[in-house]
């Protein structure tokens, strides 16, 4: 799950240096990059392949797969059979809060007029920060099979009721 934050982080990483490049030779045709998602019909001989997005959706993709499958499966397996569904509410929550994140900071980061790629390297230091608190939190997390359950102390008790009562 580690290595999939850390690769995803990095994708954000390759697509903000990258986007200096690719906005200017766009720029250089002599275009306006607020009118960048309008199609003016020219051919834009300066500016880069869509090709060069090809290493950002691998690694955000491997990145993908390795964190989310995972992280679902450890929210599952830790949580008590009770407690599954609210356990994957609160990934899905988590996830939810992550696209909250990224409404506020955006008006922000187009009030100040920022480029493309200084978004995208102010969304890695996030998302590095975000991985820096689960290295943190991973390294004093008390797994579940080394901590006792309620379920395991209940059968112990009643364990020990049998054997008192069997004399």
């Amino acid at each position: 799950m580690g290595l999939g934050f850390l690769i995803v982080v990095i994708s954000f990483a390759v697509s903000a240096a990258l986007a200096p490049s690719v906005e200017k030779a766009y720029l250089s045709t002599g275009r306006v990059l607020k009118d960048a998602a309008k199609y003016d019909g020219k051919y834009c001989d300066k500016c880069y392949s869509a090709w060069w997005q090809l290493p950002q959706w691998i690694l955000l993709s491997l990145g993908e797969a390795l964190f989310s499958p995972t992280g679902v499966q450890f929210t599952y397996i830790e949580a008590g059979r009770q407690f599954r569904a609210v356990s994957t509410s609160f990934w899905l929550l988590a996830t939810s809060f992550g696209s909250i994140l990224i409404m506020i900071f955006e008006p922000v980061f187009a009030s100040a007029g920022l480029s493309s790629g200084t978004k995208g390297w102010a969304y890695s230091g996030i998302g590095l920060f975000g991985f820096f608190l689960y290295c943190l939190t991973s390294y004093y997390y008390v797994p579940r099979k080394v901590r006792p359950s309620i379920n395991e102390a209940a059968r112990l008790a009643k364990q020990a009721e049998y054997a008192i009562t069997s004399y």
